[in-house]
């Protein structure tokens, strides 16, 4: 087997340890972030969301999510990989700019603009709305800051206002899969995917059993998971495609519970005759190369 790096662009995993008073070791995580993996991987790069939980008030989960964000910075410098802090749903920006600044001063990179349903910054994938205007000074600042805009859960109108509204910068969808393969509404249409590609973003292939259409699709899991990766490759992704797995926020295959599982992918693509290049960019170059190229750290 060849040897291998990761970078995966999205996980639940510190809101799972904050949220719920667990600790680093507990079992019930996929991910052990201060674990050493390099028995797994030449080197690990995670980059770890901090969830808007729903149940608070934008303003309560603003603070919430300073105090994980301070709790990040002095917990995980220890950790042996390289980890950098997202949010996920914007709304707790409540409509003010300010709040994004002191996000990116506190190491935020990446901000996935929505998560479900209606906010100050505009429609989720469950609704037909596009971005308000301040979803859009959002956007625009995100730009101007270095913070990389991330459309997964976005409305296709909102995915579309964003990427207008990026003027020139690259968009992500951190943890979507095909909606051509699986007609989820969470998922990617090969439109969106092309603009994704056009704008030099990426798009990480999420493991959510219910997203990949694991139970309605034909095949093993990876068979899946690869029935979507070779769908992406075919509209010209070889580039931009990397995984957003989406450990500890979501249900994904049995045989797929952990960062280092994802190494049979790997070994079934090498069965099936995918070149060393294509596996290297999925699992940890084009990503890699994204985060040298647009983000300062």
């Amino acid at each position: 087997m060849m040897n291998l790096s990761l970078v995966d662009l999205h996980c639940d995993t510190v809101y799972e340890l904050y949220a719920h008073h667990k600790s680093f070791e507990d079992p019930t995580l996929a991910i052990q972030l201060l674990r050493d993996c390099s028995d797994v991987y030449q080197s690990y790069l995670q980059v770890t969301a901090i969830w808007s939980d729903q149940h608070l008030s934008d303003e309560e989960a603003f603070r919430q999510c300073l105090r994980m964000l301070k709790w990040f910075h002095r917990d995980f410098l220890r950790s042996p990989n390289r980890l950098i802090p997202a949010v996920e749903d914007a709304r707790l920006l409540g409509g003010d700019l300010d709040r994004l600044e002191i996000l990116y001063q506190n190491g935020v990179r990446f901000l996935t603009l929505l998560w479900k349903g209606c906010s100050c910054i505009g429609g989720a994938y469950d609704t037909d709305d596009g971005l308000t205007p301040f979803g859009k000074r959002v956007v625009s600042a995100c730009a101007r800051l270095g913070i990389v805009a991330d459309i997964s859960h976005a409305s296709i109108q909102s995915a579309y206002d964003t990427l207008e509204q990026a003027v020139g910068k690259p968009v992500i969808a951190s943890h979507s899969d095909s909606f051509s393969v699986f007609p989820h509404p969470r998922n990617l249409t090969d439109e969106l995917f092309e603009q994704i590609r056009a704008c030099y973003g990426l798009v990480g292939i999420n493991l959510y059993q219910e997203h990949l259409g694991i139970g309605s699709l034909r095949g093993s899991a990876i068979d899946v998971i690869l029935r979507h990766v070779d769908h992406f490759l075919s509209l010209g992704g070889e580039d931009i495609l990397c995984f957003g797995c989406d450990f500890d926020g979501a249900v994904t295959p049995s045989e797929l519970r952990h960062p280092q599982d994802l190494i049979a992918i790997a070994e079934e693509m090498l069965c099936r005759g995918y070149s060393q290049t294509i596996i290297e960019k999925l699992f940890w170059k084009n990503a890699e190369a994204f985060i040298e190229n647009n983000i300062l750290i």
